[in-house]
């Protein structure tokens, strides 16, 4: 518990200060995928200041590149967030497949509930989330305005008036999640 407390202290004393949007990445398994890295450098070429996060297990961080690390990307291993008891009851109750495709409609789920706590651990607001092939052309802060207007909780990709596609995703705020 103190281990977590001190990496969460010396977290958010690392993060820019100020920063008014965060981007958050995730992947759940063993290995990151080769097609997270260009999209780590894409991200930070038009967001330079903004803090970036990767949520992973701590094992599939072990073997990231000096690329990704000239990125000023803040790993953060997903095994150091606190659980909540949605995400306990999710974990116990969910009826997804947990085989099929590696687990994928499952952990496709559950990086929800990991971007909910890390926002909630670090009060973060703001957080823009991409699907980790997804490229970024644009600078997020001049977009800032639009998305605070127009979503006001969370704003994201429909495929049509009952689906949505998160592949891009902004969220104002944890509570914003959790409802």
């Amino acid at each position: 518990m103190l281990k977590r407390w001190i990496f969460l202290f010396c977290l958010a004393a690392s993060l820019v200060v100020g920063s008014p949007y965060s981007i958050v990445f995730v992947h759940i398994g063993d290995q990151l995928p080769d097609y997270l890295e260009p999209a780590l450098v894409q991200a930070r070429l038009f967001n330079k200041e903004c803090p970036i996060f990767v949520i992973g297990n701590a094992k599939a961080f072990r073997h990231t590149s000096l690329v990704m690390s000239a990125q000023k990307i803040t790993l953060i291993p997903l095994e150091k967030l606190r659980k909540s008891t949605d995400h306990l009851f999710f974990q116990k109750k969910s009826k997804l497949d947990k085989d099929s495709l590696g687990g994928f409609w499952t952990y496709t789920t559950e990086r929800f509930f990991y971007i909910s706590e890390l926002m909630e651990e670090l009060n973060l607001k703001n957080v823009f989330h991409l699907e980790n092939d997804n490229m970024l052309y644009a600078d997020l802060g001049e977009l800032l305005p639009v998305f605070e207007k127009n979503y006001p909780g969370i704003g994201l990709v429909m495929f049509n008036d009952d689906l949505c596609v998160p592949s891009f995703m902004y969220i104002a705020d944890s509570n914003s999640m959790k409802r």
